[in-house]
Parts: structure tokens; C-alpha cells; sequence
């Protein structure tokens, strides 16, 4: 049997079995031999045109068209068989290229171009281009910000284990400020002076106005409010209560326009509601300090708010920018009230070397580079998707708790994670949609 004939059959029956995907902007790069050889050439069979000899039309055996989205493929040749097998007939692309140059642009038949949602670029139409392309990924920008996102959530996981041990040694507003205040000062000076976070860009005055009122003074109070909660809660309780950060960044966008919605956000929030009550009922039953439990969730709201403030300063610069500038302007704000909190206290905070290592962990792995990921992210996805990352911190955070310190998972926070993730989840996923589609993911 003909190799063509049995390629017919086999992409046949994938076309009948497995749906197709979504088209992406990448052309199908093909061997040399699938290239036509001269400019006069039509569409047919290579093999017919060797026959018709050089500068001949070469019609080709049935003539068949030439296939959009195989640019100088021969609908002829065997690659142009397995495409029409798979139901890839299109218009003319046009005259061939010559043989070893570029790929022939579509001719204009008055139809709209076919886009990708994932980059908006033009892309073919052709059945099997549409197959092929999906195995040549255009989601790596995205893959990259997830990858990136998973990265820092694990780093800030470790941050905030070692956070609660320096908050119990050091005054927190003093841990915070001078830990923030370094941080920006490294990560400005790698954007100063080196082109690894991209190229330098100094802000205007009304940017550095925003910086330093809304993404600076937003990250201060949310410094000083996690900081103090830490003194009184585990870390793996802060970490959960961070985690209901999506449902209030949901509610933050606005109300929803269709009802659907409406009440898809209003069932997020009542899960996420319930988790944190179950989270801080035995310390509500034992008579502990379970307002620590209601501080931590202010503080996801403080969370959600600073990164609203970001985001509105992100489009002007990067996001390593905007955590250079917004960390070392909350040290700065922070700064005096640390020398108060630490005159009022009566301490000067230890030199303990094992204090200072932890610290500068949280400078560093804990608070650099997780920043500028989230910031970067920030900057590419809706607030309300970067947070749903935030779903990680706690099971996170308890791993470093278990590993390092020994601290137990408490009996609730299991069933607790699972309604604040279950809310998150559905705040941020319609999965009727979903559903409806099978398993051909969203973009």
C-alpha cells in the first residue's frame, strides 16, 4: 500500500477520534523536499512536475489545490496527501516560492484572518496545521509566569516559617523595615546597574509619586499588619487565612453583569467564609487568641489591596521595577515607627547569628525574588488569577513548619484549606464552561 494511502487512513481515523486544537501563530516548518522548484510551477505532485521538465506548469495529476497553512508544500506530495486526509483544502496560497526560500504568504480571499486568543496573531486555517501547531506549545509565556508563581509561593513558604521565629526574637516593624528596605536597595541595584531584570528605566515624577503612595505605602501597611499577625498565630494559620486573598480580590473587580456569576461569587465567598470559621473555632472554643485568626484574614485583604495598587503601576514599568521601587519605600515608611516600636519596647534587637541568617533568607530567596515573580505576574494576568496561586502558600508553609520546627498540622486545617481552596476554585473558574467544553483546557 502507498505510504500516502496509509497516512490518509491514519489521520482519518485521528480526525475522527481526537478533537482538534486550538490553532496557534507558529507556521509548519517542512523538509526541504516538500519546497517547490521554480516560481512557474502550480500545484501538483512533485513528481509530475520532474516529468513536465524545468519551467513547465506542472499541473500535477488531479491538480489539486495547494493547502493554506503548509506554505511550498505540493497538495501532491505525500505530506500534502496526509493533509487533505485530515481535511486541510483551502484557497491558492499563491505562486511558489523558489527552491530553498522563504514560505509563500496567503493570498487575501476576503476572509477574515484566522487569530489565536492566546497571542492574537494571524494564523492558517488548515486542517492538520491546526493539529501540528497545538505540538509546537505557544503557552510558554504563561507556563513561564505559572512556573514562576510556583517558585516563589514555595520560597515564601519557607520565608514565613522563618519569619515567625525572627518576629518572636526581633520587634516586628524593625524585622520588617529593615528587611524590606535592604531587599529593594539589592534588587534596584541589579536593575541599575546590570541588564539581567531588563533594561534601566527611571520613573517620572508622577511615577514616583505612585510608587511611593500606592504600591509603597500599601506594602508598608501590609508589612506591618503581617508582621504583627505572626506574633500571634502559626504560620501555617497565616498562610491560610492568606489564602482567601482571591475571593476578596474577586469582590474587589466589581460586581458581576449576568446573575450566573453573581451568585457563583456570593457561593465563593460563603465557602471561603466557613473555611476560615472552621479554622478558628478551636481557638474560639479554648478561649485563645482567636482575633489573631480575623488579623490574618485583614491581612489577605491588605494583601489584595496593595496588589491592586501595583498593578496600577505595573503597565509603566516591569514588575522587578516595581518591587525595587515599592520594598525599599516601604523600609523607608516603615523605618521611624520601627525606632519607636524598639524605643517603646526598651530592647535593641539580638545579634543572634541564627536570627541573622534567617533574615537574610527572608531579604533574599524570601523576599526578592518571590516579589519580583509575583509583581512580573501581575503585570501579564488579572489580579484575580495571580492570587489564585496563593491557594499553595498554605500547604507550603505547613512543609516548611513540619520539616523544620516540628509544628503539628493542626486538626482542622485540612478540612479548612479544602473550603477556602473550594471557593477559591469556583470564584475563579467557571466550570459549567468547562464542563461543556470536555477535557480541551481554557486558554
Amino acid at each position: 500500500m502507498p505510504p500516502a494511502r496509509v497516512g490518509r487512513i491514519g489521520f482519518t481515523i485521528l480526525r475522527r477520534s481526537v478533537p482538534v486544537p486550538v490553532a496557534h501563530s507558529f507556521p509548519i516548518p517542512l523538509p526541504h523536499e516538500h519546497r517547490n522548484r521554480t516560481d512557474s510551477r502550480s500545484a501538483g505532485s512533485h513528481r509530475a512536475a520532474r516529468r513536465s521538465g524545468p519551467g513547465s506548469t506542472g499541473q500535477g495529476v488531479r491538480g489539486a489545490p495547494r493547502l493554506r497553512g503548509f506554505p511550498g508544500a505540493c497538495s501532491g506530495c505525500r505530506l500534502g496527501g496526509l493533509a487533505r486526509a485530515w481535511g486541510g483544502r483551502d484557497p491558492d496560497l499563491g505562486p511558489h516560492p523558489p527552491s530553498g526560500g522563504p514560505p509563500a504568504h496567503p493570498v487575501d480571499d476576503g476572509r477574515p484572518p484566522f487569530r489565536s486568543r492566546i497571542s492574537g496573531n494571524p494564523v492558517s486555517r488548515g486542517g492538520l496545521s491546526r493539529f501540528a501547531a497545538g505540538l509546537v506549545s505557544q503557552r510558554r509565556p504563561d507556563a513561564a509566569v505559572g512556573g514562576g508563581l510556583v517558585l516563589g509561593i514555595l520560597l515564601w513558604g519557607g520565608n514565613n516559617v522563618a519569619l515567625k521565629q525572627i518576629v518572636t526574637v526581633w520587634p516586628p516593624l524593625f524585622a520588617g523595615s529593615t528587611r524590606f528596605l535592604v531587599a529593594g536597595l539589592l534588587l534596584l541595584a541589579l536593575l541599575r546597574w546590570s541588564r539581567w531584570l531588563g533594561p534601566w528605566k527611571a520613573p517620572d515624577d508622577a511615577l514616583a509619586h505612585a510608587l511611593w503612595w500606592r504600591a509603597g505605602f500599601s506594602l508598608a501597611v501590609y508589612i506591618a499588619a503581617c508582621n504583627w499577625t505572626l506574633r500571634f498565630i502559626p504560620a501555617s494559620h497565616f498562610a491560610l487565612a492568606m489564602a482567601t486573598a482571591p475571593v476578596w480580590a474577586l469582590l474587589a473587580e466589581g460586581p458581576a453583569a449576568q446573575p450566573a456569576e453573581r451568585r457563583r461569587r456570593w457561593i465563593a465567598t460563603i465557602l471561603a467564609f466557613a473555611g476560615v470559621g472552621v479554622l478558628i473555632a478551636p481557638a474560639f472554643r479554648a478561649g485563645e487568641r482567636w482575633w489573631g485568626e480575623l488579623l490574618g484574614i485583614g491581612t489577605a485583604v491588605l494583601w489584595t489591596w496593595h496588589n491592586r495598587q501595583c498593578k496600577s503601576v505595573t503597565p509603566r514599568l516591569s514588575g522587578a521595577a516595581v518591587t525595587a521601587h515599592a520594598m525599599w519605600r516601604a523600609g523607608c515608611l516603615l523605618l521611624p515607627l520601627a525606632l519607636v516600636e524598639a524605643w517603646v519596647a526598651g530592647k535593641i534587637p539580638a545579634a543572634d547569628p541564627r536570627v541573622i541568617g534567617m533574615h537574610a533568607y527572608c531579604i533574599t530567596l524570601g523576599g526578592v525574588i518571590p516579589f519580583a515573580l509575583w509583581n512580573d505576574a501581575l503585570g501579564r494576568w488579572p489580579v484575580s488569577r495571580v492570587a489564585l496561586f496563593g491557594n499553595l502558600i498554605p500547604a507550603s508553609t505547613m512543609g516548611w513548619a513540619w520539616a523544620t520546627s516540628g509544628e503539628p498540622v493542626s486538626p482542622t486545617f485540612g478540612l479548612s484549606m479544602a473550603l477556602i481552596v473550594a471557593g477559591v476554585v469556583l470564584g475563579q473558574t467557571d466550570l459549567a464552561r468547562h464542563f461543556r467544553r470536555g477535557w480541551i483546557p481554557e486558554e
